[in-house]
């Protein structure tokens, strides 16, 4: 019986076969979750992509990311930057539209802290200062 399991192993079958449920967890956990697409009202603000782009959020501890505890499961919300003007994230129901400076600000600020190494953004944009202010210092473990 182990050899039987262990060749299916070694063949991907339990790898595929778990991939597959894994993908039907989540589809039912969103199913009732709208696709919000966004821009920033304001032309001059632009959307960071961390190494960790799809964030989890749970506004109510206003933790993100799997390193700050925040899964599939107690997420709020997933977020995922697509473009420096564009984003999308589960929410209520579906929606288009645009989100003010703060709110802009304040997911541009999770992408810093809870990416792993690398935040990226155009060259011609401002963000770099806003990088270094967001960046938690040197050394820190948070």
């Amino acid at each position: 019986m182990i050899r039987r399991i262990r060749d299916k192993w070694n063949e991907g079958v339990i790898f595929r076969l778990r991939v597959q449920d894994l993908f039907e967890t989540i589809c039912d956990r969103f199913a009732k979750h709208g696709l919000e697409v966004a821009t920033p009202a304001n032309p001059d603000k632009e959307f960071l992509i961390g190494d960790v782009p799809a964030l989890s959020v749970n506004y109510t501890t206003g933790a993100a990311g799997v390193a700050e505890g925040v899964g599939l499961d107690n997420a709020n919300t997933i977020v995922l930057p697509l473009a420096p003007r564009l984003m999308a994230a589960l929410g209520p129901a579906d929606a288009i539209g645009t989100i003010s400076d703060a709110q802009v600000d304040g997911l541009n600020a999770l992408q810093v802290r809870v990416a792993r190494e690398y935040v990226y953004y155009r060259p011609q944009s401002a963000l770099a200062n806003f990088i270094a202010a967001a960046r938690p210092p040197t050394g820190s473990t948070s």
